[in-house]
Order: structure tokens, then C-alpha cells, then sequence
């Protein structure tokens, strides 16, 4: 039962760290299009 436990454990894990990255991925491109779009705004120099 301890290594049935294990496994889930790892399999919740990797679960977890793949859907952190699909989390992290739109937040980034949402950076850069937020930057795109602020950057012709701003005065330039």
C-alpha cells in the first residue's frame, strides 16, 4: 500500500507541476502583450 501511495504521490506532483506550467504560460504571453501594448503609449525620448 506505501508504494501504491508513492506512486500517487509522484503522479499528483507531476500533475501538479504540469498544470503550474500551463498556469504560468498564459500569465507570461498576458505580460508580454500587456508590455506591446504599454510600450507605443509611453512618451518616447
Amino acid at each position: 500500500e506505501a508504494l501504491v501511495l508513492a506512486d500517487l504521490s509522484q503522479a499528483q506532483l507531476k500533475g501538479n507541476q504540469l498544470a503550474a506550467a500551463h498556469q504560468s504560460a498564459p500569465s507570461v504571453r498576458r505580460d508580454r502583450s500587456q508590455k506591446l501594448a504599454i510600450v507605443p503609449h509611453s512618451p518616447r525620448p
